[in-house]
């Protein structure tokens, strides 16, 4: 505005009618999200994503970190490269350690962070939950499925499905201006039937269905997706748990190529005396215990 007035001022007989902005060059009008992560699916880039989700009900808290890379291709997510930790509160991790037979030493090790690398649909994990179980020179563990995305984000909202991220925009309340933020409520009905999946719906019953995900989206003055949290919750009274998850993207369009390991480095999952450590089915296992 005082750039104006000042131009206005050499040029016109200063009046209100002269310096005064147009309503349109006041505020630009936000730029939209789905066109601008689109625009971001070349081949060879992508963005870094830093994310927290943890789950907390009455007694204790676990959380997953997820920080790395996800390149995309002419679609989308083609190729991700991750480093997981699990986060837990104290409490449960001394629950969890009287649990175990082998204490400290077993919940170092099971919770210990993992990289995991996906490309071309199939996952690689490497680290210190496996280093005592892989043969002599290999070092990665591959899962024997093939991953329907290398987008390994807790959130329910895949913001890189532009059907899903146009959805859930439209549930926005209020009129964000350019580098906004959005909220809403969105259900799993709305986000499946984006995903086009909707003929899932009567298997996964109606009260998934109307299950509600709170959400904020904060956007740069491009559009561009910096930061998304959201939070649901199931049961209720004692039963209560509380999810939230919180995504941070940066650098987006970095220079990226990602890609499997070297195959003389990699063991089948199946060949592996545990198979692949999912901390979460060991918490459950313990808890079962606990309770007999």
């Amino acid at each position: 505005m005082k750039r104006w007035l000042a131009l206005a001022a050499t040029t016109l007989v200063a009046s209100a009618a002269a310096v005064a902005l147009p309503a349109a060059a006041q505020a630009a009008p936000a730029a939209d999200p789905v066109q601008a992560v689109k625009r971001q699916f070349k081949a060879g880039h992508g963005v870094e994503v830093h994310e927290i989700s943890r789950l907390t009900d009455k007694d204790s808290s676990l959380g997953i970190r997820l920080n790395g890379d996800l390149q995309f291709g002419s679609a989308g997510p083609v190729a991700s490269d991750f480093t997981l930790s699990w986060v837990i509160d104290p409490k449960t991790r001394e629950q969890l350690e009287k649990l175990s037979t082998d204490g400290e030493s077993f919940t170092a090790t099971v919770f210990a962070p993992q990289r995991v690398v996906v490309a071309d649909k199939r996952a690689y994990f490497s680290g210190e939950p496996y280093r005592g179980q892989l043969p002599e020179g290999k070092t990665w563990v591959r899962l024997k499925e093939k991953v329907p995305t290398p987008n390994l984000s807790s959130q329910g909202i895949d913001i890189f499905d532009p059907a899903v991220l146009k959805t859930v925009l439209k549930t926005s309340v209020g009129k964000p201006s350019a580098g906004a933020r959005y909220q809403g409520v969105v259900t799993y009905a709305e986000l499946l039937k984006a995903r086009g999946e909707a003929a899932l719906l009567p298997k996964y019953g109606k009260k998934f269905a109307q299950r509600k995900v709170s959400w904020r989206l904060w956007t740069d003055d491009k559009g561009l997706p910096q930061r998304l949290r959201t939070s649901e919750s199931t049961g209720t009274g004692k039963s209560l748990t509380v999810t939230t998850t919180d995504t941070r993207y940066t650098n987006w369009g970095i220079p990226l190529s990602i890609i499997a390991p070297p195959a003389d480095q990699v063991i089948e999952d199946k060949d592996l005396p545990t198979g692949i450590v999912d901390p979460k089915e060991v918490i459950n296992t313990l808890s079962a215990r606990q309770d007999d």
